[in-house]
């Protein structure tokens, strides 16, 4: 099932297991067997994973995949996140993604609308202000469907394909500039970073 030597499932795990909350725990909660897709297993988004155990965890635990090892959510890490973000209770788990430069929910599926209850649509709404100002992004995923959420809208952007990226925009509203979103094709990215830039050395170029 795996290429990685028994040392390095247990350095990742020990790793991982060192990034916990002191007082958190996984617990009963399972909500990671089911809402990710996990490509080594063969196991599609939003179905449980055959290893799982209801109310018990993992069967085959001790020799779990390197992915299971490492992941861990980041209302296990962070304890600024409030208990209510437990996954088994949010029906959703929350991660940093492209190096820090997104706050993902992943929504169980089968409550496709959970991230809409409170407290947890107050709290998107506050970490979206947030990443504003970082100019970082904030995003629901259900599945393949994503929704970006700014501090003025949220941007439904349908599914997005696996050849698809989601990139942040910044639309004229008025006389203020507001947050957008929008999906391109993973080989266009490089064209829409020249043009970034460009409009950047626009911008800073000196008005006569």
């Amino acid at each position: 099932m795996s290429d990685h030597s028994e040392q390095e499932l247990s350095e990742a795990a020990a790793q991982a297991e060192a990034l916990i909350v002191p007082g958190r725990a996984c617990g009963t909660c399972g909500m990671c067997c089911k809402i990710p897709k996990i490509e080594v297993l063969e196991k599609p988004s939003g179905k449980w994973c055959v290893n799982a155990v209801a109310g018990k965890g993992c069967k085959i635990y001790e020799t779990r995949p390197m992915v299971c090892r490492r992941f861990m959510c980041l209302w296990l890490q962070d304890a600024n996140i409030s208990a209510e973000w437990k996954p088994d209770k949010s029906k959703m788990y929350l991660s940093l993604e492209l190096s820090g430069e997104r706050l993902a929910a992943h929504v169980d599926p089968a409550t496709p609308g959970a991230w809409l209850k409170q407290p947890y649509y107050d709290d998107l709404k506050r970490w979206a202000v947030q990443a504003a100002r970082n100019e970082t992004q904030v995003s629901v995923f259900i599945g393949r469907h994503a929704i970006v959420i700014t501090p003025e809208r949220d941007i439904d952007l349908g599914m997005v394909g696996e050849d698809e990226l989601i990139i942040s925009t910044k639309e004229k509203q008025g006389d203020r500039f507001v947050l957008g979103a929008e999906k391109i094709k993973r080989d266009d990215l490089e064209r829409h970073q020249k043009q970034w830039a460009a409009a950047r050395s626009r911008a800073a170029m000196p008005k006569l």
